[in-house]
């Protein structure tokens, strides 16, 4: 940072020397101009001119030297950050170098624990293996002796497996006199079966014709019974009928009879007096 700053003053003291020497140059331009003018035509109308865009050059450079100041006030805040962040960098790039000797110390820690733990599982897998030998010598000796159990008892099997299939020919032998005879009784069942079904046919068919025979005697008696119940029924609707009749007659002279006494028709007409003789 003070090596960049001498530069930017050794820069800054250039550039004014530069701009002086413009300067001058153009001030002694100006008046020789001017000079001039004056002698020729007795005015300075272009020393007039150039005064004016040297005070419109001077307003501009005002407004420039202004903004230029704001911008070097930016530019101080702007290396003060950068001074700032650089710091911050620098602090955060020594705590990273401290965490990064941590983490190794730790992976040095992690290998050697490592190595101790693999050194540890070594030796308790030899001896798991050890023991798993010992222990499957120890299932081999008892499957040994299971086996041994195991032809004992095939042999057993085996001989008794002879005296079964002897014992079940003679069974088979038993069983198909056996079957022979219930053949013959299954024949002379069948036999005694047919003729009764024979008989019972017989039977069924003498019923049958019975049947029919009792259906059309029924059938008969019951034609004659409905029509009986049907005479019985037009002769009862025959005597409502005639009643009825005799009820309207009953009722229309009555209410004749009364209509002709209250009008005074026929016979019951009222007889008028004979009015007196004329004088």
């Amino acid at each position: 940072n003070h090596l960049r700053k001498k530069n930017i003053q050794k820069c800054r003291v250039k550039s004014d020397e530069a701009t002086f020497e413009r300067n001058f140059d153009f001030i002694e331009r100006t008046l020789k101009t001017a000079h001039d003018e004056l002698g020729s035509n007795g005015n300075y109308d272009s020393f007039l001119e150039v005064v004016k865009a040297l005070q419109k050059a001077k307003e501009e450079r005002d407004c420039i030297k202004q903004e230029l100041k704001e911008k070097r006030g930016d530019l101080k805040k702007l290396e003060y950050t950068l001074y700032e962040e650089e710091n911050l960098y620098h602090k955060k790039i020594a705590e990273t170098m401290s965490d990064i000797g941590k983490i190794k110390d730790e992976i040095e820690d992690f290998l050697i624990e490592n190595e101790m733990k693999l050194e540890y599982v070594e030796n308790w897998q030899q001896s798991k293996i050890e023991t798993n030998e010992i222990l499957l010598q120890k299932k081999e000796e008892v499957k040994m002796v299971e086996l041994k159990k195991i032809d004992v008892n095939t042999y057993r099997e085996a001989r008794v497996h002879q005296e079964i299939l002897a014992a079940y020919s003679e069974m088979e032998k038993d069983t198909f006199s056996e079957i022979g005879n219930w053949a013959e009784k299954y024949d002379r069942d069948y036999k005694e079966l047919e003729k009764r079904i024979q008989t019972l046919k017989e039977e069924r068919e003498k019923q049958n014709e019975a049947m029919l025979t009792l259906r059309k005697t029924y059938m008969k008696r019951q034609k004659e019974m409905d029509d009986y119940k049907l005479y019985k029924i037009q002769e009862e609707e025959k005597k409502i009928e005639l009643k009825k009749r005799n009820d309207a007659a009953t009722k229309i002279q009555a209410w004749w009879k009364g209509t002709m006494v209250r009008k005074g028709f026929g016979k019951f007409r009222k007889k008028k007096d004979k009015k007196g003789k004329k004088k």
